[in-house]
């Protein structure tokens, strides 16, 4: 089978390789190996095989294993109209209860949108990622048309991630053969990346249909290049290219594609087509230019990258490979955002046929074809290599195409070599183990999914059902959800905007019966004397720290109170406007001096109530000051002074005072945050301190 001595692999012995490729995969993804010995696996049950198979197996040639079809597949019409049922059920089945809580990015995306509901605007730039404005755009469509919050953050990625599956299979068949194709298009419909990237109300969804997109027009302009239509489809490339910067910063990368390739095969054939393409691709870009120029870029490209310095090198080192680990098998360390819980995005056996499709692509590295897939799967690659600050799969999330593309080549050469040697049942025998493994793993997702990776899930739903609950008794409540940091997200605020009556689109402020109070839990023994009507709603039963966690307060609108939330709703939409402020992105020193001078702004709205002028000094403390955090210091100090002496502000200032290196002071303040929690233990509930 493997016959080393006379530099030749056995067709037999391809699938002896592959088999030991899919043991080591198997070990690398879900064994609980230490890393050492999982190194060891990676050399000889990986590394090993791989060269061996591309060093001593022949190739098929180009032409069969790209263009040919030999053994094109049947497809009746009731089998395309299966699978299609099968990819649609797969993407709504559970739409509003996958995932049972939106992650904080998900909230804060709502959050950023529900204010074009109210007035349009057309900032570019969201977020301290510098976010392009796509998603908030559909998504004020959406909370305009909508009232389910769920709804409006889940529909939208389940349909990107549907249309990608079509879309892949027509690119692909724009340079490939129906079988190559069709194997790309079922694991585009079928296997976890892309069903789980459609869960998720992320930039980053935008990108692998733009992306198939973008190759697919790219197929009818080298189709069409000498005829009068060459013209109109280098139009369309170009504009569709320009307008990937409306999605995911990640889209410069496939941009980069386009224009290398573009450069080589069309420059000196097809100058007119290639002025139609530039011309274009400046309209598609002209708005993203404009906003450069207008707000700023690059900052937080620079800080993720580490290139400021913020972060060892050796932590890069980790961060880059754990990209790459994190397709195949998982993270080297630690978790990732959008990453894998169970092994790695592609499972162990479609991990065994990327690297047998990859050998191939290799042997037959002359092809320009082969050339072209190589090259841009290293160009998506690029983020691995670039992020240095932690693991974010959104960010190499145009690798999927080209995953998928390297593993169905595998699988074709596979089922080549299986129908040779009549073994028919091992492809059949691989398709139901794959379709199990990524089964398991998005039950997997969908059990946990992204609560491992939001600390506030089970508060936050508590305090939602709760307030959702009310709101469907006495109607819609006016619902304070801003007098937090930054720190505690977003999700709340988006989830709440249909029943809530504090929202400035809101026509029922007037109408309201109750009010809903989101703070910390430390606040509660105050508030509670000052509204003794009122019903709290937090966790019991769990460890509380001197951070503090969310509660939440269903408080009765009477004559007695009707001016105490009048001044609050005022008050709220001050602290509205700072949230927002904030979360946009301040893309510049002057942008960023600018609003802290603005603080004092809003002093008159908080003066002489204890509440608000606790929640005002707390959250003007999140700001940068100075290097020795004097004004941050002096911010906590006035919160416990004209505000309510709360644990969390002992803590938080402690803290800060132990940064400084103010020690005894420092073990002063924590030392009244202990007793603080202590108090509040004893009063409120039975939490675990311990």
């Amino acid at each position: 089978m493997v016959d080393l001595k006379h530099g030749k692999v056995s067709q037999a012995g391809v699938i002896f390789l592959y088999l030991i490729l899919l043991a080591s995969n198997f070990a690398l993804s879900y064994s609980g190996f230490p890393w050492g010995g999982k190194g060891v696996i990676f050399f000889f049950g990986i590394l090993f095989p791989f060269l061996v198979f591309l060093q001593y197996n022949q190739a098929m040639g180009e032409k069969e294993l790209l263009f040919k079809d030999p053994a094109a597949l049947s497809r009746p019409s009731w089998v395309l109209f299966g699978l299609g049922t099968a990819a649609l059920f797969l993407r709504f089945f559970n739409l509003t209860s996958f995932h049972s809580w939106p992650t904080g990015d998900e909230g804060l995306h709502g959050f950023l949108s529900i204010p074009l509901v109210q007035k349009w605007d057309w900032q570019f730039f969201y977020t301290v990622g510098e976010h392009p404005p796509l998603l908030i755009w559909v998504l004020s469509f959406f909370y305009r048309c909508f009232d389910s919050p769920f709804f409006n953050l889940w529909f939208f990625p389940a349909v990107f991630s549907l249309l990608a599956v079509p879309a892949g299979y027509w690119a692909s068949r724009q340079y490939f053969s129906k079988t190559l194709s069709s194997f790309f298009g079922l694991l585009m419909a079928f296997s976890f990346w892309p069903l789980y990237f459609g869960r998720f109300c992320h930039q980053g969804v935008f990108i692998p249909l733009w992306e198939l997109l973008a190759f697919l027009f790219l197929g009818f302009w080298a189709k069409n290049r000498h005829r009068k239509s060459g013209a109109v489809w280098a139009a369309v490339l170009g504009l569709w290219t320009g307008s990937g910067t409306l999605t995911f910063p990640s889209c410069v990368f496939v941009i980069a594609i386009i224009f290398i390739t573009v450069g080589f095969i069309f420059y000196r054939r097809e100058k007119s087509s290639l002025f139609f393409f530039l011309c274009f691709f400046a309209l598609g870009i002209t708005p993203f230019a404009l906003a450069v120029f207008r707000e700023g870029y690059g900052h937080h490209l620079l800080d993720s990258s580490g290139a400021a310095g913020g972060f060892l090198n050796a932590q890069h080192w980790v961060t880059h490979l754990s990209y790459v680990s994190s397709l195949f098998w998982g993270p080297i360390e630690g978790g990732g955002s959008y990453g894998p819980l169970w092994g790695g995005m592609l499972n162990p056996v479609l991990s065994s046929c990327f690297l047998l499709g990859l050998g191939e692509m290799i042997k037959i590295r002359k092809s320009p074809a082969a050339r072209w897939i190589l090259f841009s799967f290293g160009v998506c690659l690029l983020p691995a290599l670039l992020a240095g600050d932690y693991v974010e799969l959104n960010r190499v999330i145009q690798t999927l195409p080209f995953l998928l593309f390297l593993a169905a080549l595998g699988f074709l050469k596979l089922f080549k070599v299986s129908k040779e040697n009549k073994i028919y049942f091992f492809p059949v025998l691989l398709i139901f183990m794959s379709l199990v493994l990524d089964g398991a793993h998005l039950q997997k997702a969908m059990a946990c999914g992204n609560d491992a990776a939001f600390k506030n899930k089970n508060e936050q739903l508590k305090i939602y059902g709760a307030l959702k609950k009310e709101a469907e008794i006495k109607g819609p409540g006016l619902i304070f959800t801003d007098f937090l940091t930054l720190d505690q997200g977003h999700v709340l605020n988006a989830l709440t905007y249909s029943f809530n009556a504090a929202a400035k689109s809101s026509p029922n402020q007037e109408k309201a019966k109750w009010a809903g109070l989101i703070t910390n839990v430390y606040y509660l023994p105050f508030l509670a004397a000052r509204f003794p009507g009122a019903r709290w709603i937090y966790l019991k039963n769990d460890y509380l720290d001197l951070k503090g966690k969310l509660a939440a307060g269903i408080i009765p609108l009477d004559n007695q109170n009707e001016g105490i939330f009048k001044h609050w709703h005022a008050a709220h939409d001050y602290f509205h406007r700072l949230n927002l402020e904030a979360e946009r992105g301040f893309n510049g020193r002057e942008y960023y001096l600018k609003a802290v001078r603005g603080l004092g702004e809003g002093g008159h709205l908080v003066k002489g109530d204890r509440f608000l002028e606790a929640s005002f000094w707390e959250w003007s403390s999140q700001y940068y000051f100075d290097p020795e955090a004097k004004g941050n210091i002096l911010a906590l100090a006035e919160a416990i002074k004209k505000g309510y002496p709360a644990a969390h502000l002992y803590y938080r200032l402690g803290t800060l005072l132990k940064n400084q290196n103010q020690t005894l002071e420092a073990e002063r303040m924590m030392g009244f945050a202990e007793a603080q929690r202590a108090k509040f233990i004893q009063q409120w509930g039975s939490f675990n301190p311990e």
